[in-house]
């Protein structure tokens, strides 16, 4: 690491203003081309916030003037850059300040614009969970059975560890059992 780098990574992390911090961020690592896991290990800082700072550049002015005139806080600049264009990220801010949004009906507003979907419903209890996991391992015992539920999906993966005659038997018997209860739904 040349004493450039060690100037910069001092700066950043005297750098009060938000914008001009992502702005040395952007420098070194899209223009100096240093990776972002190296400049955030240097600034005590994760990688994902490092990624947040560079994001906000993207942000439009009205946004900016909104954040130095303190109508939004960082957070919320953090979670408008995750939007894809600035005529959604202009849209999205109009209705912060207009419904006084906090972050969290910020991020359900933001996945809805991006994914279409609404935060609607709770997660499944873990009683309900384990039922589901429980009737995969009736099938077989050594699966290995995870499920993820977000806010805009629900994921379960299966593993079957084995030979290929002793998983494709495992798959076989799951496929009889989903078509049984297909045929009873």
């Amino acid at each position: 690491m040349s004493v450039n780098f060690h100037e910069y990574i001092q700066r950043i992390s005297e750098e009060q203003d938000i914008f001009s911090k992502a702005r040395l961020l952007e420098f070194l690592t899209k223009g100096k081309r240093y990776k972002v896991k190296d400049v955030a290990e240097h600034l005590g800082l994760s990688s994902s916030y490092i990624c947040n700072l560079l994001r906000i550049l993207k942000l439009p002015e009205l946004i900016r003037d909104g954040y130095y005139t303190q109508l939004v806080s960082p957070t919320h600049l953090f979670v408008l850059s995750r939007l894809k264009t600035q005529d959604d990220m202009i849209m999205v801010y109009e209705e912060i300040l207009s419904q006084s949004m906090s972050t969290t009906q910020l991020e359900a507003r933001v996945r809805e614009v991006l994914y279409g979907l609404k935060t609607e419903g709770k997660h499944l209890d873990a009683e309900v969970i384990k039922d589901v996991e429980d009737m995969f391992l009736d099938l077989n015992k050594s699966m290995n059975v995870n499920i993820i539920q977000t806010r805009v999906k629900a994921k379960i993966t299966l593993e079957i560890p084995g030979s290929l005659k002793e998983t494709s038997l495992a798959l076989k018997k799951l496929s009889r059992r989903l078509k049984v209860r297909k045929g009873s739904e």
